[in-house]
């Protein structure tokens, strides 16, 4: 199995240039048990951004090659994010997470599973930049994470 950087968690802000999509491959050097085997290599991720640097298309494969699901990305006309779209293999919608502005600094991110019920909900504070300070996730009226960045 394949350790190393894992580019999905690569901060929008942090890439250089102006890339039309980015490929995320990995390699397994060993089996389930551990034992050495012949490298078997495939794409993982194929990540598509729109002219002005933003996600437009997320996608992610099985290790056969096949599309596990997809990830369609909407933003407001001052750019920001506005709704994710996650489609399965068939392309069916299965997830659509809605970003909503509820304050200088705070959004409210509803996720809605496929048969238009309410999973969760994610509560976000950043500073003046963007920068993510807290976030807390509620699942079924109950908080599941707290994360707050000192």
């Amino acid at each position: 199995m394949f350790f190393g950087f894992n580019f999905e968690y690569v901060p929008q802000e942090q890439l250089k240039g102006e890339p039309k999509s980015m490929r995320v491959e990995r390699e397994e050097s060993l089996d389930a048990t551990g034992n050495p085997i012949t490298a078997i290599r495939y794409v993982q991720q194929v990540t598509e951004y729109r002219k002005d640097g933003k996600e437009a298309e997320h996608r992610t494969y099985r290790p056969d090659g096949t599309l596990s699901y997809r990830d369609l990305y909407e933003y407001e006309e001052d750019g920001r994010l506005a709704k994710v779209t996650t489609l399965d293999d068939t392309g069916t919608p299965v997830r659509v997470q809605t970003v909503y502005r509820t304050g200088p600094g705070m959004e409210e991110v509803v996720d809605v599973g496929p048969d238009g019920r309410e999973r969760s909900r994610t509560m976000n504070r950043r500073d003046e930049a963007g920068r993510p300070l807290e976030s807390t996730v509620t699942e079924m009226n109950h908080i599941q994470a707290h994360l707050a960045l000192l």
